[in-house]
């Protein structure tokens, strides 16, 4: 007969293959709680690391919520690490205190702060991947949890077997039955945690009570089957997801910092790709789509039935999505007018912007003595020649219609297509001071001088402006 020990260790080694988690020479960092998911990951692991050529280190986080119960999960992690042989990276951290400042709910701050420690210990070990416990017992779980919170295919996929090509999850096709068995068989013990009892917590709830009352009265399998069912939507999320990559490269159209869509052509396309489009194009501006509900995806497809150009809808993240004529347009807020200043400022002399709070010192300086003293490369520093310059110089913000001859073009460009070329930031072009000449723009403060304004051979006395 074969043991439970032989049995998990083959279907841990299936799993390490089938989704690629560990190659020979990695550093493998083990996140060890004290329960029993992560005590059996850990002996796993150790077992098949000379056989698989990795190497191991275990990592564990006190949260502080539990006062000696918790001090007392560390010291039985330290035992299990020192008879193992693996080297231990213990931090404690007062997640209470923390999720109260961030006014955060504690499951979610511990989640946060867990997360945050492994991969910073990860990263100052050079170790290539972080093991976690999470067992096919909480993948099952995970479904029901986001079913219930009304999830869309993204979320029902629950818990991926390798995130971020970092986070690995060997345990993930392994219930938490036989793992409770492995630790029996090896004699390895664990802590239990006491707030998992606590029924208040959904997921305790769906555990203890949910769970069971499905698997009573319906299907003994139904672990099996939601494990399997997140595992078919896993799947199929993969593709729509690489197709609307695909789609989102050839219909959306980037410009000056907004996603924008042509209506006909989203029309066009099935529905369900449609929300992932606009999905897609909120997250390239806000790097993701928290807080944005089904309920908000729909009003803005509304949106594409909509004639009049100017509507629009406000979403979580300063983001806006608005219809103009023929496209739907994904932006962000525009920030509140910058206050427009205007000033006269004479060389050599200082000046300080109030509105902006800069202060520019200027300096006038023969040539030869600017050569000894400075480089033509002074980052932040503007270096023009005083025979092209009126004085004195005005320095205001921009105006609508300003243009601009940047050092080394060929010509003219709008000052608002320079901003954009130079990836300035919609919300900073209304500050940056301008220095200007009989019209022209001599210098973007910290930015670019003007070309009809450079030093050159003839030069003989050179104009220094310098951000202080």
């Amino acid at each position: 007969m074969v043991k439970v020990r032989d049995r998990l260790l083959l279907k841990v080694k299936r799993t390490l293959s089938q989704y690629r988690m560990i190659e020979a020479g990695d550093g493998i960092l083990v996140g060890v709680s004290g329960g029993p998911d992560s005590i059996a990951l850990l002996h796993l692991l150790w077992n098949l690391k000379n056989e698989l050529a990795f190497s191991l280190t275990a990592a564990h986080l006190n949260h502080c919520l539990r006062g000696e119960e918790s001090d007392g999960d560390e010291n039985f992690v330290r035992q299990i690490a020192a008879k193992l042989g693996v080297r231990l990276i213990t931090e404690s951290v007062e997640v209470g205190k923390m999720a109260e400042q961030e006014s955060l709910n504690l499951e979610d701050a511990a989640r946060r702060e867990r997360y945050s420690f492994l991969l910073k210990t990860a990263k100052s070990l050079s170790l290539s991947r972080i093991a976690v416990g999470h067992t096919r017992s909480d993948q099952a779980e995970t479904f029901l949890l986001r079913l219930l919170r009304g999830s869309g295919m993204r979320g029902l996929a629950s818990i991926y077997p390798v995130k971020n090509g970092i986070f690995i999850r060997p345990l993930i096709e392994t219930s938490r039955e036989e793992i409770i068995t492995y630790l029996e068989e090896n004699n390895l013990g664990y802590r239990v945690d006491s707030s998992n009892y606590d029924l208040s917590f959904t997921r305790n709830y769906i555990r203890g009570v949910l769970l069971p009352l499905l698997e009573n009265n319906t299907s003994k399998n139904i672990e099996e089957i939601l494990f399997r069912t997140a595992e078919v939507l896993r799947e199929e999320d993969d593709f729509i997801s690489s197709l609307t990559t695909y789609l989102f490269g050839k219909l959306a159209r980037i410009e000056d910092g907004a996603v924008m869509f042509n209506v006909c052509q989203l029309r066009e396309q099935h529905l369900a790709i449609r929300r992932r489009l606009l999905r897609e194009g909120i997250s390239h501006l806000k790097s993701d789509t928290r807080r944005i509900t089904f309920g908000h995806g729909e009003k803005a497809l509304q949106l594409l039935n909509e004639e009049k150009r100017g509507k629009r809808i406000s979403l979580p993240g300063n983001v806006i999505i608005e219809r103009r004529s023929g496209e739907l347009v994904i932006r962000r807020r525009e920030p509140p007018p910058a206050e427009e200043f205007f000033y006269k400022v004479s060389f050599p002399g200082e000046t300080y912007i109030k509105e902006v709070n800069q202060k520019f010192k200027l300096t006038l300086l023969p040539l030869k003595e600017f050569q000894r003293r400075y480089r033509l490369k002074a980052g932040g520093c503007a270096f023009l020649d005083r025979a092209k310059l009126s004085h004195p110089l005005t320095v205001r913000n921009r105006r609508s219609g300003d243009y601009f001859f940047p050092l080394g073009a060929r010509g003219h460009t709008k000052l608002k297509n320079f901003f954009i070329n130079k990836k300035i930031p919609r919300e900073e072009r209304d500050k940056l001071p301008l220095f200007i000449s009989q019209g022209k723009i001599c210098w973007v403060a910290g930015v670019e001088i003007g070309e009809s304004f450079k030093v050159s051979d003839t030069t003989k006395k050179v104009v220094i402006i310098e951000r202080e």
